[in-house]
């Protein structure tokens, strides 16, 4: 469920929209559960899921304004996700991590990932 704060409403319709894709994605289409399950099924005790790799997003943030804070949206997206997986994976480390990747050419790319440790 998408809590609408005061900051996330004064923010662009863009943004919300954006927040509203990304929340749905997760949390009702159950991505992080289903790849949690598959792990404990392989006998790991960690999921790092990179939502910036997951087809769905990426096409839509390619058809997407370009000029919507792309920064603040995922702030916002991950705050909602994180605190709805903590209330399923109860006593997990259940966090976000922004990690910068380089290519051989000095360009960035961030990868948003979500990560539930069980350990």
């Amino acid at each position: 469920m998408i809590e609408y704060t005061h900051e996330l409403m004064n923010s662009d319709c863009e943004v919300i929209e954006f927040v509203r894709h990304v929340v749905t994605r997760v949390i009702k289409d159950k991505l992080i559960e289903t790849r949690v399950w598959e792990r404990i099924r392989e006998k790991k005790t960690k999921v790092i899921y990179d939502l910036t790799t997951e087809q769905n997003t990426r096409n839509y943030c390619i058809h997407r304004n370009q000029n919507i804070d792309y920064d603040l949206s995922w702030k916002y997206a991950f705050e909602i996700i994180i605190k709805e997986l903590k209330k399923i994976f109860v006593d997990s480390n259940v966090y976000y991590e922004n990690k910068e990747v380089y290519d051989i050419h000095d360009n960035v790319t961030i990868h948003r990932l979500i990560i539930v440790d069980w350990r």
